[in-house]
């Protein structure tokens, strides 16, 4: 009801869809120092699936799963110690997936910085590990 309204000029509106989530990620990676890789990258496996797991996987998509999404709802107290406070409502979402180093010194950026306006409720965060090659001989 509130969002149908006119709103103010600078008020910020999250994602609320997994399309919406996913699109912002895969607008942004490449400003974030990182290449987003398809699953034709990772020699048919997409995140550690066999591939005969999805006949109809198309290997040029990105190699991209949303894990989990949430809704997240508190008053922001002020610092005035007034007992009402501002409402603060994140849409946030959790992705794996399979990333390049395409320019070190933006990817170290934000790995130590974070992404997205929420970084101060602790969202926003890249975790990153080696991709695990597939086992030698079985």
């Amino acid at each position: 009801e509130h969002l149908a309204g006119p709103r103010p000029r600078g008020v910020r509106v999250g994602h609320r869809t997994a399309a919406h989530q996913t699109t912002w990620l895969t607008d942004r990676v490449d400003r974030w120092g990182f290449t987003l890789l398809t699953t034709a990258d990772l020699d048919g496996e997409p995140l550690g699936q066999p591939a005969d797991a999805d006949p109809g996987l198309d290997r040029g998509a990105p190699a991209l799963r949303l894990t989990a999404r949430e809704r997240l709802s508190f008053t922001k107290r002020p610092a005035d110690g007034a007992r009402t406070g501002r409402r603060v409502v994140l849409n946030t979402a959790t992705f794996e997936g399979a990333l390049r180093v395409s320019d070190p010194a933006r990817a170290r950026e934000t790995v130590l910085h974070g992404v997205g306006p929420a970084k101060a409720y602790g969202c926003g965060l890249i975790t990153l590990a080696p991709l695990l090659a597939a086992p030698v001989g079985g």
